[in-house]
């Protein structure tokens, strides 16, 4: 799952990426992350942990982070072109002003939204609920999960079994707190396919639910 980028875990980034001459993979730049003293226990990475953050960072800095895909690695379940990337820093920034960019990115506010779902999703929330999770963290998680596995929604993503979704009794339910990216994930598939987001949400639990029978 991937972890919230906190400005001390933007910068370890960064230093470890300053660190080499040219472009680096994301197994090199996790272990660098985890190597640095100044990084705690707290904030070890995963390669795909690295991966998802880098993304994230490089398309809200990209003056300061870059990008470099080295091969194909397959199609996604939205049926997205993977790459496998590594990633550098501009090298005409010094260590501190690429710190200091990627340091003030400003989170955007966190938002939510009322959704329904089916009966078989509504117990799955009861149940995280139950375990301490809130219905947003459940569905953060979820969503956090498939953007790191599949990346954002495109116009070419495969829809067509989120129009399967339950239509009849369904319950409807809050989600506060939701993450910038969250919130934008769920936009994306009603702009692009007219997918509500309880039809997406439904699909990514019922997704969950198989994987854990």
């Amino acid at each position: 799952m991937a972890k919230r980028i906190t400005k001390a875990l933007r910068k370890a980034l960064v230093r470890s990426l300053h660190t080499s001459d040219s472009a680096i993979p994301t197994e090199v730049i996790s272990a660098r992350v985890n190597d640095d003293p100044k990084t705690p226990p707290s904030m070890r990475t995963t390669p795909k942990q690295v991966a998802y953050m880098l993304n994230v960072m490089q398309r809200q800095t990209p003056d300061v982070i870059v990008e470099i895909c080295k091969s194909l690695n397959g199609k996604s379940r939205h049926g997205n072109t993977r790459f496998r990337k590594q990633f550098t820093v501009n090298r005409y920034l010094s260590l501190a002003e690429a710190e200091d960019a990627v340091g003030n990115v400003m989170e955007k506010p966190k938002g939510e939204t009322s959704i329904l779902l089916s009966e078989a999703a509504m117990e799955y929330i009861v149940t995280k609920r139950e375990q301490g999770v809130s219905a947003g963290q459940a569905v953060t998680n979820l969503v956090l999960a498939d953007i790191e596995a599949n990346g954002m929604p495109t116009k070419d993503a495969n829809a067509e079994h989120l129009l399967n979704a339950a239509k009849h009794d369904l319950k409807s339910v809050t989600l506060h707190s939701l993450p910038y990216s969250v919130v934008s994930y769920l936009k994306t598939w009603r702009e692009l396919h007219g997918i509500s987001a309880g039809k997406v949400v439904e699909d990514l639990i019922l997704i969950d639910l198989s994987l854990s029978d």
